[in-house]
């Protein structure tokens, strides 16, 4: 359970945007660079050797815009502590969204591609290893990204957690549902997954589903965001009287919570 927690703050993050209609957003950028390199040469690689025989520096074949055929060259880069990509996979993601030529970009991401794919293979055994990696590119904005990840091993809660969460992230709120469901069901003692549940029925519509997460959350954490979600879901469906009473309670504990305030001004004003 020691990467669970770190991903809790994901559910706690996406509630301070409760006041909007549908906040979390489907239209997420993943970082990669779209960019149709199918008739591109292979550019090589090393994906098969071990790490000790990682080179410093990566060399690309291309052909240009005018059919001339040519290679360059760059460095691998040196890691940042704590960083779980392989140095080669860092290098060209950092390489790739700065490069201005589409043919240099094409033969980078071509090899990005295989190397990327080999590397998520050589660990989906690994659940640890997994869910750093996929903790990495979601608390870094690729959601996409982070859900490829998180997906290749989902034998774990926080894996299966972490692909609920970015699936909720990029609006796919059934698959969401789905895995939350699993990790409840793995461990039903866990607040976090019904929070997240119910903000998919939510999203969904589904306020009758949404309102009975959102209980069984409060009930087991009473936190701001548990008035929050309750406030909110209440306002949704019309019944102004729990909302306001749920608000206020969540006043008197959370007295400088904006959102709770933003919701009551909401409540009040039907």
């Amino acid at each position: 359970m020691k990467y669970f927690f770190k991903m809790i703050l994901v559910v706690m993050i996406s509630v301070s945007s409760f006041a909007n209609n549908y906040f979390d957003s489907s239209s997420l950028l993943n970082g990669k660079v779209n960019i149709d390199y199918s008739d591109e040469e292979d550019s090589g690689g090393f994906e098969g050797l071990e790490e000790e025989e990682r080179p410093t520096s990566i060399t690309f074949k291309y052909t240009d815009k005018y059919r001339v055929k040519r290679s360059f060259t760059i460095p691998v880069l040196i890691q940042n502590e704590g960083d779980p990509r392989p140095a080669e996979i860092a290098t060209i993601e950092d390489r790739v969204v700065r490069e201005t030529i589409r043919e240099k970009a094409a033969a980078m991401l071509r090899y990005y591609n295989k190397a990327f794919s080999s590397y998520l293979e050589k660990i989906s055994n690994d659940s640890g290893k997994i869910y750093e990696l996929g903790n990495y590119y979601f608390v870094n904005g690729q959601y996409e990204k982070a859900r490829d990840v998180f997906s290749k091993n989902i034998t774990s809660i926080e894996n299966l957690f972490g692909a609920a969460t970015t699936n909720r992230f990029l609006g796919d709120y059934e698959a969401a549902i789905a895995y939350y469901s699993e990790v409840i069901y793995m461990n039903p003692n866990l607040p976090e997954p019904y929070l997240g549940r119910g903000i998919c029925y939510r999203n969904k519509e589904k306020t009758r589903e949404a309102l009975a997460d959102f209980l069984k959350y409060k009930s087991m954490k009473n936190s701001e965001e548990a008035y929050a979600a309750l406030g909110n879901i209440y306002i949704l469906r019309k019944d102004y009287s729990n909302a306001k009473f749920i608000l206020n309670e969540g006043k008197l504990l959370y007295p400088k919570s904006k959102i709770i305030s933003d919701l009551l001004v909401r409540a009040h004003g039907r």
